[in-house]
């Protein structure tokens, strides 16, 4: 049975759903938005003081792009409310395509969303935003195609959609996939559009793919040396379409299955939320 919030609240994880799975329609967004600020901005310091202790190693995965996800339980209209950890001085991440692109974003980390996503900065959070664009090939005038090779080389990207078989569990595969000869590949490119990093507290917001655009594609760069910490709501789905990762690399696909979060590393993740007074 799914909790309806209110302030004090326990966190009884048992209540976890998958909000990814659902789909509602939210209207463009800005009243989520609102309703999701509102509720982050007040539920903050609970999370802090009395979440946090509760939350064990076993309650924690390894997001692909190196940070840990606690999932603290599913609001009937504001979907999965989450902690996320990039813990100070290491990172457990998968690495696909061409490895590490700059400090702190690595191939496979730029991505878009299903669903709306409303973050609260509690420590150091940081991200990129990317006009994602195809490009021509000036000399047909037509979209370009590449090898996997030629991809690889010129620091292009194919998308990938991510099809999860559980809430732990997924599937990434290159779309738009040529059956000629050639094995030509759909391509694109990621132009950094704007470098966000909000004040402590701050919210941050990231629109979902719909019918009419890919909503916002972004990255977290946040270097390896330093902690960072947001409390954050991930919508209903929106739309069936994606999510879609870009990655450079000539791998068509990946299966994986997420890692669980060690005792130790959440121990000294633990040690420094503990240090995040707002």
């Amino acid at each position: 049975m799914t909790r309806s919030y209110e302030l004090p609240f326990g966190f009884n994880l048992d209540t976890y759903q998958d909000a990814a799975g659902h789909y509602r329609d939210y209207d463009g967004g800005d009243v989520y938005f609102d309703a999701a600020s509102s509720y982050l901005d007040r539920a903050v310091d609970a999370v802090l003081s009395d979440g946090v202790p509760q939350l064990k190693a076993e309650n924690g995965v390894w997001h692909p792009s190196g940070f840990m996800v606690f999932r603290l339980g599913t609001h009937q209209q504001l979907g999965d409310l989450r902690l996320h950890v990039w813990p100070e001085g290491f990172r457990t991440r998968e690495l696909r395509g061409r490895g590490e692109l700059e400090e702190g974003i690595w191939d496979g980390d730029i991505h878009n969303h299903s669903w709306h996503v409303v973050g609260l900065n509690i420590a150091n959070y940081q991200d990129k935003i990317f006009t994602v664009t195809r490009p021509v090939n000036p000399e047909t005038g037509f979209l370009l195609s590449c090898t996997p090779q030629e991809i690889a080389a010129n620091g292009l990207y194919r998308s990938f959609n991510a099809t999860y078989k559980t809430a732990e569990e997924f599937v990434l595969t290159a779309g738009n996939q040529m059956t000629d000869e050639l094995f030509d590949y759909a391509v694109y490119t990621a132009t950094e559009h704007q470098s966000r990093h909000p004040e402590k507290r701050a919210i941050h917001y990231l629109k979902s793919e719909d019918s009419s655009d890919w909503g916002d594609f972004h990255a977290p760069c946040i270097p390896e040396s330093d902690f960072a910490a947001t409390l954050a709501f991930n919508s209903f789905r929106v739309t069936g379409i994606g999510p879609r990762i870009l990655i450079g690399g000539e791998q068509s696909s990946y299966d994986r299955r997420r890692t669980p979060v060690r005792v130790d590393e959440w121990e000294l993740a633990k040690e420094s939320l503990a240090k995040c007074t707002l």
